[in-house]
């Protein structure tokens, strides 16, 4: 997703000085609330629409990620994290000055490797609990044409064979890549201003910040790796724990994602609702597409060298 036109601009000019800076990015500072220009305007409270000011006047966001002198990049990334999803009206306000493209998306892009790192050990822990003894990367000598042809159980065979797996996990690296990139055609409403519109596309890309919390997916298998004793289960319990994890994850970015729009768009009611609507919607289309028909491809053509052998 590329910006509509322009990208926010937060990094002074060398040749100014503080204080010029600082007029030139109030420029861009607008009321959270009513969208009323700041520029100008004087006082703690907004005088268009009375919304309280306080802490906005200052060009500098206050979101942990961008502030490389508070500590390390992983704990502003928490940091961040936690705000979206759990001081979220104080992420909104955000909204007001420009907020940086480049620095939106280096937040998505460690959210994604988050998630997928995740999902790829939760399912690397469960393959084995499911086959204790297996080696997940070695082929059982079960051909794919075999397993379409006399398997009673496809499926399960296709999961037991190492390299299937191994292929179903290299297709399902662009979904959360392509998730996360869907909010952005939301959040930049042709009714609103172009600097907001810019604020608007690199603000939904933070706005996965909850998809983090699917480390609690590793954190769930701890219980059926203790039950390890109970090989038949330990599979099932493992894939159930990652289920749960990824389906709170998915709930919790929706309704981050629905709040948010509420917030920053009130003068666009409709748009929350289309957000509730669509964005759950694309997600489903997305998710066939790519861990549905993308490995059917691949082993559709497997299975057709396979046939020709």
């Amino acid at each position: 997703m590329t910006m509509r036109s322009g990208e926010p601009n937060n990094e002074p000019s060398s040749d100014a000085n503080a204080r010029g800076n600082e007029t030139a990015a109030l420029t861009d500072i607008y009321c959270p609330k009513c969208a009323y220009l700041l520029f100008g305007a004087q006082g703690d409270r907004c005088s268009e629409c009375g919304y309280n000011l306080d802490g906005l006047r200052s060009p500098v966001s206050r979101i942990p990620w961008v502030q490389c002198d508070q500590g390390s990049w992983v704990t502003r990334y928490w940091q961040t994290v936690w705000m979206v999803t759990f001081s979220n009206a104080k992420f909104c306000e955000e909204f007001a000055r420009p907020i940086n493209y480049k620095d939106a998306r280096r937040f998505q892009f460690v959210t994604v490797a988050h998630v997928y790192i995740c999902l790829l050990i939760s399912s690397l822990i469960a393959h084995y609990g499911y086959r204790p003894n297996a080696n997940v990367f070695a082929p059982t000598g079960v051909t794919l044409y075999s397993v379409f042809t006399n398997a009673a159980n496809p499926l399960e065979l296709i999961y037991n064979e190492g390299w299937p797996f191994a292929i179903l996990m290299a297709c399902v690296a662009p979904l959360p890549l392509a998730l996360t990139g869907i909010p952005s055609y939301f959040f930049h409403p042709t009714a609103i201003s172009l600097h907001r519109q810019n604020a608007g596309i690199a603000l939904s890309y933070y706005l996965c910040a909850p998809l983090a919390i699917t480390s609690v997916a590793l954190a769930s298998l701890i219980p059926p790796i203790r039950l390890s004793k109970f090989p038949d289960e330990y599979g099932e319990l493992s894939l159930f724990a990652i289920s749960i994890s990824l389906g709170v994850a998915m709930l919790l970015w929706w309704v981050t994602l629905v709040r948010s729009a509420r917030r920053i768009m009130p003068q666009l009611p409709k748009r929350a609702a289309t957000i509730a609507i669509g964005v759950p919607m694309l997600w489903i289309v997305s998710a066939i597409l790519i861990v549905g028909a993308l490995p059917l491809s691949v082993l559709f053509v497997v299975l057709v060298f396979g046939s020709l052998s």
